[in-house]
């Protein structure tokens, strides 16, 4: 298995928001100071440190449109900041064994031009946040009936390792 540490001895999924803007989606971030976010449209998904000081904090909110959220996942949400929701996250993680080739048919990988029934999918499904460019943070796969999107799975936060 390959490594999950990151610089400093960290371990990646101690912080994978921060770890995947850092990293591999660092085109899709938004930078200030320690604090960083993802571009509008990509994705809501926040990081400071884990030991913010008010400077972390005031960099976020300076970061952010108003009334923009920062879902904060591995980060101390600000105390003057008024939580939206709260919800427990699952980190899961794939060993590396077999790969999508074993799907059964009817498994595609939509491109960009499918970016409108994913986003009609996700309205009718209500799953959580998927914004019209989510699909730029890693591979989707949809499932079609009758020819129309009725399922999908994406990646979202790739931390190194």
């Amino acid at each position: 298995m390959r490594s999950l540490l990151v610089e400093g001895g960290a371990m990646a999924l101690d912080d994978p928001v921060g770890e995947s803007l850092r990293g591999h989606h660092a085109h899709l971030a938004r930078r200030l100071g320690r604090a960083a976010a993802y571009l509008p449209g990509v994705a809501t998904f926040s990081a400071v440190p884990a030991d913010p000081d008010a400077a972390d904090r005031d960099d976020l909110a300076r970061l952010l449109d108003r009334g923009e959220f920062a879902d904060l996942f591995s980060s101390p949400a600000p105390p003057d900041w008024e939580p939206v929701f709260l919800l427990n996250g699952l980190q899961m993680l794939w060993p590396g064994r077999g790969d999508r080739d074993g799907l059964d048919g009817g498994v595609e990988e939509p491109g960009a031009d499918s970016v409108p029934e994913m986003l009609d999918l996700v309205a009718r499904a209500r799953p959580g946040p998927f914004w019209p460019r989510t699909p730029e943070m890693g591979a989707h796969l949809g499932i079609r009936e009758d020819g129309r999107l009725v399922a999908m799975a994406g990646e979202r936060l790739p931390p190194p390792g």
